[in-house]
């Protein structure tokens, strides 16, 4: 009797990142797997796919970012339904908390197909923020088999809301297997004059430009409208302040983030706006950055896992274990401290070294996809 595949399901550039690992400790081990892509990032995830070496088995129409979310949701679960209704798999695995993981949660639980969640846990308590990603998380973990936590503070949360402890296993977050994974095939080394060019900031030392680099990240909807606006103007002041940093600033696609980058910061001699970065040319922006200002909840682990000094840009955060970091300040869009944070981040930043290696265990030991996996072929073999 042949054994059924597990269909891992992937539509954004978090989810490619934090599926590489995993992916590729399947093939290690020999479990045998498909990948559906939803289509969700369909630019940004094709740079990723390529650097990762992803063979993609199915995909679907890619998500119309015009349409409204009801709109996308409703047409995405029709889209996952369809695609499951002639296919055996033996489970799906979904991961984290995006519009993709959480349709395909829910089209393989009308399928009757166990569904399997990575990075699973993560709690802000606030069912608007981050919106709507807490509702999306806490949807999947009411229908998922297995959770897939990757702290003990994402355990936690996970059996208050009522989960059985023998449904969580404690894995790490695969972010940290995907850094490790990068260091381990020597793909964080300096850009070169070539690249640079391409990336548009050829005039960049990246050399130990640690000292007058700042990396800056915006994406997340609940940034919309003010939240860009006012980090626009205030890295406009900013960099007028201190002319002799660089700020690197990877621009969303998003017309909502990107229109108004490019008014506001588009002709600032000391700010350059490029397009997304591949993930290899990312992390080594970003470890030998002086700081990063991101909204991102990846980040937060790369930062804290690099010990790269970070300005969290939101409200709250899901990931608490990073606040108890000196080296980390929360700065909330509608407080109006972002000013006053920046300084207070540039000053403790003065004698930053860079770190070759992984600095912090605090999200993972390197080894979570060799936990998901080994656990997932148990599940396979059973079927």
């Amino acid at each position: 009797m042949s054994v059924k595949k597990i269909l891992f399901i992937v539509g954004t550039r978090p989810e490619a990142i934090k599926v590489w690992p995993v992916i590729e400790e399947m093939k290690q081990q020999g479990v045998k797997f498909e990948i559906l892509w939803s289509g969700q990032h369909s630019d940004l995830v094709k740079i990723n796919f390529n650097e990762f070496g992803f063979r993609i088995d199915f995909q679907l129409n890619s998500v119309d970012r015009k349409n409204t979310l009801g709109v996308n949701t409703g047409e995405l679960i029709q889209k996952f339904s369809n695609f499951l209704e002639d296919k055996a798999f033996s489970c799906t695995v979904v991961h984290g908390d995006t519009l993709t993981a959480m349709s395909g949660a829910i089209a393989s639980f009308y399928n009757q197909i166990p569904v399997f969640h990575l990075e699973a846990g993560l709690r802000t308590h606030n069912i608007r923020s981050p919106f709507p990603e807490e509702a999306n998380r806490k949807i999947i973990s009411s229908i998922c088999k297995t959770h897939y936590a990757p702290t003990n503070i994402s355990k936690q949360n996970l059996i208050r809301e009522g989960h059985s402890e023998k449904s969580i296993l404690v894995t790490g977050n695969t972010i940290v297997d995907s850094i490790k994974l990068a260091f381990d095939k020597n793909m964080l080394d300096n850009i070169n004059v070539e690249k640079k060019v391409l990336l548009g900031f050829e005039n960049i030392n990246t050399q130990n430009m640690f000292s007058n680099v700042v990396l800056v990240t915006c994406h997340r909807q609940e940034n919309f409208g003010h939240g860009i606006t006012n980090l626009c103007n205030v890295l406009r002041d900013f960099s007028n302040l201190h002319k002799e940093l660089k700020i690197i600033f990877p621009v969303h696609p998003n017309p909502k983030i990107k229109l108004i980058t490019d008014r506001i910061l588009g002709d600032i001699e000391n700010i350059y706006l490029i397009d997304p970065l591949g993930y290899f040319d990312f992390l080594t922006l970003l470890r030998q950055s002086r700081f990063c200002i991101s909204d991102s909840g990846g980040i937060q682990e790369e930062a804290r896992s690099l010990c790269v000094p970070l300005l969290l840009y939101r409200e709250m955060t899901e990931r608490p274990e990073i606040l108890d970091w000196e080296y980390c300040i929360l700065s909330k869009p509608f407080d109006k401290n972002l000013k006053s944070d920046l300084e207070k981040l540039f000053m403790l930043t003065k004698n930053r070294v860079v770190s070759n290696k992984i600095q912090s265990s605090v999200f993972g030991d390197g080894n979570a996809s060799k936990r998901i996996v080994s656990d997932l072929k148990k599940f396979s073999d059973k079927g």
